[in-house]
């Protein structure tokens, strides 16, 4: 990537190599929305994301997982 003739920069990827990243913060993201509604009351939350190949989707779920289990509420994996 860096021999291209233009400048490149990964976006949501991390890669063992010399090259500039922008990535997103989705386990904040993802834990800060499940909290809130888990706060609001609701226990039958629906989680849409990427598979667990994807680092949006491992971070996803596991922000999901983990504010449920500060709150001691069990992850229906349906």
């Amino acid at each position: 990537l860096r021999q291209l003739p233009v400048p490149a920069i990964l976006l949501d990827r991390k890669i063992p190599a010399p090259i500039d990243s922008v990535c997103t913060d989705h386990f904040s993201g993802a834990l800060q929305a499940t909290e809130y509604l888990l706060q609001l009351g609701h226990r039958r939350i629906g989680l849409i994301t990427l598979s667990e190949h994807a680092l949006p989707g491992r971070e996803r779920r596991r922000a999901f997982s983990q504010a449920h289990a500060a709150r001691g509420v069990t992850v229906n994996p349906k």
